[in-house]
């Protein structure tokens, strides 16, 4: 047996005992919004990650290529004021469909965030980010205010690409 798995499931079994529990081992979190745009207009947007300072209020900095593979350096600005670095790497690029990126030891601690855009009718796209932590520190990490800077983000996205195609309404 693997003996860093081993020492992590006695120490789950002696928190356990001691009445103190093993923390949560999966996040998800989810955010959604409706967008008059193609999702080809949408992914213009998202897809320009050279530009996200100018708009977007939580990854106001991605630099890195967005190519499966490639690292990113990513710097967010939680809603608490708290800025943090990261750097995921590329997981998937289906153009005006999905970007995914995420980063982690499987079972340990490991992020991946999702953007996909759902075309619901004709110059309109529903964009969704998801994001699943999972591993046995998922408990212990500061992941709090997540949701609400996605929410920040999604309207931020919206707000541009609306004022900038003056449409309004799906």
């Amino acid at each position: 047996m693997n003996m860093t798995l081993a020492a992590t499931g006695l120490a789950a079994s002696l928190l356990t005992a001691a009445g103190l529990g093993w923390p949560d081992t999966r996040l998800d979190v989810h955010t959604e919004i409706e967008i008059a745009a193609t999702p080809a207009e949408v992914w213009s947007v998202l897809s320009d990650n050279t530009r996200y300072g100018e708009w977007n209020p939580y990854h106001v900095r991605v630099d890195g290529d967005l190519v499966e593979g490639a690292r990113l350096d990513v710097e967010l600005n939680k809603p608490d004021g708290a800025v943090v670095s990261i750097r995921p790497h590329v997981l998937a690029v289906v153009p005006e469909k999905r970007l995914d990126w995420g980063g982690g030891i499987s079972g340990v601690f490991k992020g991946v965030h999702v953007f996909e855009l759902h075309e619901t009718a004709p110059g309109c796209t529903r964009l969704v980010q998801r994001e699943t932590f999972a591993g046995l520190f998922v408990g212990f990490a500061e992941l709090g205010g997540i949701e609400e800077g996605y929410t920040r983000m999604n309207r931020a996205l919206k707000a541009r690409i609306e004022t900038s195609s003056g449409r309004q309404t799906c």
